[in-house]
């Protein structure tokens, strides 16, 4: 019984140095690789896609312009042929 928990102590032990020992390897290489040009990158992708998405988008294309008429109100004339016709 004894042997078993000394054997899953130094596992465990094992374990908590590997992963601290990964985390610190991925930290370090992930400070160095640096955020700036990331940042970088992405703002360059970003114009590319606003400017597909410009190409794409029906308010980037002139729209037809819409002719309105203006209808009249009746007059008093056409009025009273209407009732006559009646």
């Amino acid at each position: 019984m004894e042997r078993d928990r000394k054997v899953m102590g130094l596992l465990a032990g094992a374990l908590i140095v590997i992963f601290a020992f990964s985390y610190a390897v991925g930290y370090y290489i992930g400070k160095q690789a640096g955020i700036k040009e990331e940042k970088e990158r992405c703002e360059v992708e970003k114009k590319q896609l606003m400017k597909t998405l410009a190409r794409i988008t029906p308010v980037s294309r002139p729209q037809p312009q819409i002719e309105e008429k203006v209808v009249g109100a009746p007059t008093l004339a056409e009025l009273q042929k209407e009732e006559e016709t009646k």
